[in-house]
């Protein structure tokens, strides 16, 4: 991200400016240059498609999580991934109940 000129530090903090799609600062690394899932998500993706190249990527998360996955195919985007349009999010709402932070996880079982 820095070698394709898209970072910008802002209070300490390294982000991605996004304001000209309409959408909030994409936060890359934290004050303490500690990184954040969508870091995380960002890398996990250019090493999935180096490992496993891909006909399609499907992202399903819930729907709390849709800012973070716009900022995420936002930035692969802006990287010059010609890959990032094989990138697919899908929300599937919220599931009350479950928090994998705090280790509340809900489990589906099988349709009858």
């Amino acid at each position: 991200m820095r070698q394709a000129g898209l970072l910008r530090e802002s209070q300490g903090a390294w982000i991605v400016p996004l304001e000209a799609y309409q959408m909030p600062p994409a936060l890359i690394l934290k004050k303490d240059e500690a990184t954040l899932y969508l870091t995380r998500d960002i890398a996990a993706a250019e090493y999935r498609h180096e490992r496993w190249p891909f006909a399609k990527m499907i992202y399903v998360v819930g729907a709390p999580q849709n800012s973070t996955s716009n900022s995420c195919l936002k930035s692969w985007k802006l990287m010059g991934y010609e890959w990032s349009k094989l990138l697919v999010h899908v929300d599937f709402g919220h599931v009350l109940g479950m928090s994998t932070r705090r280790g509340e996880v809900v489990f589906f079982t099988g349709c009858d």
